[in-house]
Order: structure tokens, then sequence, then C-alpha cells
């Protein structure tokens, strides 16, 4: 696919949000900017990811427009921000700390003011008290107000600030305007209800769950944070025979490394000598260390066990497998399933609703009771119980954490409809070359008709020597390892699919399968028994025609994978529908699937027909998975609900795919179709439990139960009822984290 040069990606951390509405804000406000194609902010791991026409907008105008609402875009690297949640967590918890003091201070005053034999001279001391204890709980506040305030002035939306802001300062200036009156009464037998102890105890209880909930979102994220710390600091490079240590970041492609007993392997590169074996379970799920020696290559990040070794470095910094996987694990944990939708219009329209709701709160307690503390009461724990963080928190949270649960068994999960698209699938399709077979084809017959099989060797191996083809560089390999001299090829022509044509020493040589040989008018009749009965035995036939007259066939042997039968048999009992597609011709395409225990099998196929395959079971109203080599199987992969690709260590940037499989094993298929619909669970759990919290305590809060009950809920108490709602939701996520998949 052609990249769009005319749009840019920049993703960024934004400082300043502090519930889903914020996030909702910020996002609907991108959208409505010219230049902006597209915005997805994550209230969860507190970034943004923008997708921009710079010719139109540029980086600068969009910071600059965020921080007109009262935020900041920040470029920062991981580690970086890590360090800031740190202390963001360590600041919350000193404002919590010191909010409370203050807070038990007015509750003390509250409590003594509140005796039935007080004198008025001493109300007035309680009354003063509790005003002067309030204000240091306020200014250790005051973030709320400015971003409750900067919201709506700039950007005309409320957020959870704004609810917080009003209600606190409803709590404070009634309180304020009873002070004054009472002051204003001298001797006077007046003691009004004050509500210092709400606005001190909603401030601090907010603190202390901002607190909670930013650890549990920052351990949400520890995955990327244990990919992070994989990265070795320091490399021991070998020049002149001498060894030196270095950063790792002055590693250059080409240098010689040396890797003790131990170590982290810092780069990607090939072995030059020496022997080990190198543990590349936090990269790949391969628990059994992977024997390296000469030749074979390393993946940065993996530790590598007794022995000791040199190697070149291919690739290094950004170019790293791991990097590789930690942006693509960054990249997945911004983005959205479908399911979110629903709790992002709900975050994005609620603070105004719960104002609506809050002021007819108030409202009916007043006409009907004619009591202002009262009416105040229910107003002010309306505003603050209705939080709409867990539901924002709900879905954002359990996608980090199935992400990084794939992540630390190879599967590699590139977006969040993913985790949704294939917990949902009906039908599993599997390519057959590479996929169910090993991909470790052998030449096993060669049959000639009139000419030497040595000739036939040549011709075919000179032309296939073009080819990019796995079957060609089996032919051309076959050829090598015989020391036969080979012809230089022209007019070289590749038709997909197919086979490859072209001349050498004269002659028009076609190699391919049977659809090429029927294009082109070649009668087959003289092989056509010995291809069949090669097939039936579950072979890959090439034909060979020279000058439009078959001259052979070559039969290729791919054995399936040992665990692809048992993998079928388990896909069966989760009720998936399982299917092949296949190149290959029908009669070896069937002879593999019935070894593996697939019924539908269609074969002969090009990659065009591949994808109209898929798209007959989607025009089915059947989700469908496809399972390929990456490579070969792009266009179906693209049009699978889930591409699912059996990757290596050492290449994860598979464009076409929505899951990628580092390791070759198709037992990853179900991890994958396990942490998949686990996370769904999860995301399902949160939302329920959020939405319920939502549809019971705003009621609660605005008094619908006392006729009833005779229970009116405390603002404090909802307050702090807010905070654990949201903290509540995250913890439930991060317990994903025992999550243990199943042995097979």
């Amino acid at each position: 696919m052609e990249k769009d040069h005319t749009k840019e990606k920049y993703s960024a951390y934004i400082s300043g949000m502090h519930c889903a509405s914020c996030a909702a804000n910020i996002q609907k406000y991108l959208m409505e900017k010219n230049g902006i194609v597209d915005a997805q902010v994550n209230f969860a791991n507190e970034k943004a990811v923008i997708e921009y026409n710079p010719s139109v907008i540029t980086k600068d105008a969009i910071r600059d427009a965020l921080a007109k609402l009262g935020y900041s875009m920040i470029d920062r690297s991981y580690d970086a921000e890590r360090e800031i949640k740190a202390k963001a967590v360590s600041e919350y918890f000193t404002k919590f700390f010191f909010s409370l003091i203050f807070s038990l201070f007015v509750l003390s005053a509250s409590l003594l003011y509140m005796r039935k034999d007080i004198a008025h001279r001493e109300a007035v001391l309680y009354c003063l008290l509790q005003f002067v204890f309030t204000v240091p709980v306020l200014l250790i506040s005051s973030g709320i107000f400015k971003s409750g305030i900067v919201s709506v002035l700039k950007a005309g939306r409320a957020n959870m600030d704004t609810l917080v802001t009003l209600g606190v300062g409803s709590a404070f200036f009634y309180s304020l305007w009873m002070t004054a009156v009472i002051l204003t009464v001298p001797g006077g037998s007046l003691m009004p209800h004050l509500y210092y102890e709400t606005a001190v105890f909603l401030l601090t209880f907010i603190s202390f769950g901002r607190a909670l909930e930013l650890k549990a979102r920052s351990k949400a994220g520890d995955a990327m944070g244990k990919l992070m710390e994989l990265n070795p600091k320091t490399a021991i490079l070998v020049k002149d025979g001498a060894e030196k240590e270095i950063p790792a970041d002055l590693i250059h492609p080409g240098d010689i490394l040396a890797v003790k007993p131990g170590q982290c392997i810092p780069a990607d590169g090939t072995v030059e000598s020496g022997e080990s074996e190198a543990d590349e379970s936090m990269l790949t799920g391969e628990s059994v260390p992977v024997p390296k020696y000469a030749g074979q290559t390393v993946i940065g990040g993996s530790i590598n066990k007794q022995g000791s070794f040199l190697f070149r470095a291919d690739k290094v910094g950004k170019d790293t497998a791991l990097s590789q996987i930690v942006k693509l694990v960054e990249e997945a944990y911004n983005t959205k399933p479908r399911i979110q939708s629903l709790a992002d219009k709900f975050a994005g329209i609620f603070a105004p609703a719960v104002l609506l709701i809050g002021a007819a709160a108030f409202l009916v307690w007043f006409f009907v009771t004619n009591d202002i503390s009262a009416a105040l009461g229910s107003f002010i724990s309306v505003l603050i119980i209705a939080c709409p963080c867990a539901i924002g928190l709900a879905t954002p949270t359990a996608v980090m954490m199935g992400i990084g649960l794939g992540a630390f068994s190879g599967i590699l999960i590139k977006n969040a409809a993913a985790l949704e698209n294939l917990a949902g699938s009906d039908v599993i399709i599997f390519d057959k070359t590479g996929t169910i077979t090993k991909g470790e084809m052998s030449l096993t017959d060669i049959v000639s008709f009139g000419i030497p099989k040595i000739d036939l060797i040549r011709y075919t191996a000179s032309l296939e020597k073009r080819s990019e083809h796995s079957l060609a560089k089996i032919i051309v390999k076959y050829a090598e390892a015989h020391n036969l001299p080979l012809y230089e090829a022209e007019s070289f022509k590749s038709l997909t699919g197919k086979g490859v044509l072209g001349r050498c020493a004269g002659k028009e040589i076609i190699a391919g399968n049977f659809l090429l040989m029927q294009d082109y008018g070649v009668d087959l009749t003289a092989g056509l028994n010995d291809a069949e009965k090669l097939e039936m035995e579950g072979k890959t036939v090439i034909f060979t025609a020279i000058d439009k007259k078959i001259a052979g066939l070559m039969a290729m042997l791919d054995r399936e994978k040992e665990e692809a039968a048992y993998v079928v048999g388990e896909l069966k009992k989760m009720n998936k529908k399982v299917s092949m597609i296949s190149g290959d011709n029908i009669r070896t395409a069937r002879k593999i699937a019935s070894n593996v225990g697939i019924d539908d099998v269609k074969a002969q196929l090009l990659p065009s027909d591949k994808v109209a395959e898929i798209r007959k079971i989607r025009q089915q109203g059947l989700k469908c998975a496809m399972v390929g080599d990456g490579v070969n199987d792009a266009p179906s992969l693209v049009e699978a609900d889930t591409g699912i690709a059996l990757g290596t260590g050492a290449d994860v940037a598979l464009a076409s795919c929505d899951i990628v499989l580092l390791k070759n094993d198709l037992r990853n298929v179900l991890r994958a179709l396990d942490v998949s619909s686990f996370t769904l669970r999860k995301i399902k759990q949160n939302l329920f439990w959020a939405f319920i919290y939502n549809v019971l305590s705003i009621p609660l809060a605005a008094g619908i139960f006392y006729p009833f009950t005779g229970i009116m809920l405390n603002p404090s108490i909802a307050g702090l009822a807010m905070a654990l709602s949201s903290v509540s939701v995250v913890l439930n996520s991060y317990s994903m984290k025992n999550y243990r998949f199943r042995t097979f």
C-alpha cells in the first residue's frame, strides 16, 4: 500500500487530564480542528495519537490549541514519563496527607460547632476555625479548580473537575455566606449547618483516589516498562583484538560484539564464532533456550546462557526486534475496540447531564422540604459521585493488560480491535505452506521426459534463480549442491501463484503449476499419471516445459507441523469452523488437510482468489481470522476480520496483519484466542460495574430512595465512593496479570 505523504502521525503525552471526560473533550476538540484527520486520546496511559495534514496544521499549532484548553502536550521518553508519573503519585499522596490533617481539624471544629449547648461566642470561634483550616486544603487542590474553570471558559465543555469545582465551590461559598451571617448577628441563636467539612473531605478523598488510580494505571501499563528494561545499557565492543565496554547507544551495524555468560545480547545480529544458548522467552514466548552457533541469528534483549560468543551487529537502536515490539505495543495501547465507543459517547455527554440532574435534585429537595442545606447536600452528592472515570478506564486498562499478556508470550497484538474481533471469530482459516506445514520443502522426486534429468534441473534452476519463491530456491539449492553450471536467463517473467517463464540457452522455458501450463497450451498428458500419484502422497509438483513441450516434473514434500492436528481439534472444541486455503493443487491440499483434521479445503487459488473466499465468508455475516505467513498471504490477512501472521523473533513489523506470532508455533493461535476472550470478558466486567455504579449511585445521591429507606448520601462519602469506583475498575484489570495460559 502506498504511503499517504499528506498525512503524518504525532504521538505525545498529555499533561493535565484528570478523568475520562477530559480525554473525551480533548478528542472532540482536536477533531474539530481543520487539518486534523484523526485523534485518539487515551486517558489510561495519558497519551494522544494525532493524524494530521502538516500543510494545514503544524505540531506547534496543535500544542498551542491544547494549551489554550488547559492541557500540555509533551514529547517524552517512556522512562521519563514513568519517573514523572511516580512523582505525580507521590505528590498526590502528599496532598492527601496534608489535606487529611487540615480536614481532621475542620471536622473537630465542626463537631464542636454542632454541640447543642454551644454559646454564640464559641460558635463564632469554631466557625472561623473551620474556615481557616479549609483554606489550605483549597489551595492544595487549586489545580482541580483551574482545570474545571478553564475547560468551560476556553472549550465550552464541562469535565469532571468542573463538577468537583461546582460541588466544592457550592459547599464552601454557602458555608462562607452562613459564616458571615453568624458574624453579623451578635448574640443570635442562628446556627445554620455548614459544609466546610464536606468541601475539605471531598478534596481529600479525590487526592487519595487519584493517587491510587494513577498508581494502579501505571501498573496496568507495566508491560511497556518490562519490555524497556530488556534493553541493555552497555555492550562489549571487540576491535583489533581488544575488548572495550561502550554504551549500547553507540553500537553501529557491522560492529563485532562479545557476549559473556549471563549477559543480555545488546543488538540483533549474526554469530561469528563461539557457541551458546539464548533465552528468548521474554520476546518470543519460547521457554526452551535456543542454540546459537556460527551463522545463527541472535535477538537483542534475549539473555545469553552458559557459553560465550562473538557476533556481528546487523540491526541496532530503533531497528532491533525489541524496539519494534516496544513500538507495536505502545501503538496498540492507543487504539480502541468498538465496544469502547459507547463508553466514549457516555463520557462525552456525562458532565452536562450530571449538572442537569444535580440542579433538578436541588430544586426538588428545596421546594419539598424548604431546607436549603438538604437541597445543597443532594446537589453536591450528585455532582461528586457521578464520575465517568470508571467508565473511561474500563476498556483501556483491560486492553493494556491484555496486550501486555500477549507481548510476554510471543503474541504481538497490534490494535485493540484485533482483541475484540478474534474473540468473536466464527471461522479460522489457515494457509497451507509454512502455516499448517513446516515450510521446509525438500526435493523428493525428479521425472524427465525425453531429456536427461541433469538438463531438466539445469534449465529449471537457471530460470528459477531469478525467482524469490521458496520452491524456486529449493530447486536452485539442489542444482548448486550438485555443482551443475547454470545458464543466464533472459526475458524473465514471474506470474504470481502460477510460476515463471523466460529463455535459457536459446530455449523457451516454462516452470510452474498446472494452471501455468494450461495458460500456455502445454500438453501435460505424458506427465499426468506421475503428477497425480505424487500429489496423492501430499507432494507439490512443479512442471517444466521446453519450447512448450513437457520436459519433466519435480516433486517436493513439506510435512505438516506436529502440533497442527492438536490445534485444529482444540479449535473445533471451541465451536470454531476450521478451513484451509492454498495455492497448491487440490490433491496435495486435501492430503495435508486430512492429516490434520481439516474438512473444508479450497486449493489452486491465486492471492486474489483467497481474498474472494474470505469475502464470501464475511458476506454470510461470519467473522473470520486468517492465519498465514505474513508475506505471501498479505492480501488475505488484510481482508480477514483478524489477520494473524506467523513471524519470527527478528521480523515483527508485518504491516498486513493485526496479530504477529513471534514463535512459529500454531499453539500460539490458541493462546491468542485465549487472551482475546479473557480480555473481552474483563472489559465487559469493567463496563458492567462502572455503568451499574452510576445507575445506582446517582439516584441514591439525588435522594430518590430517601422516602423508602431514610438514607441520604453524605457528600463526603460520595467523594470517597467516586474515588474507589475508578480504583476498583483499574484493579480488576490489573488482576489480569495473574492469568496463566493453558499448557498445550
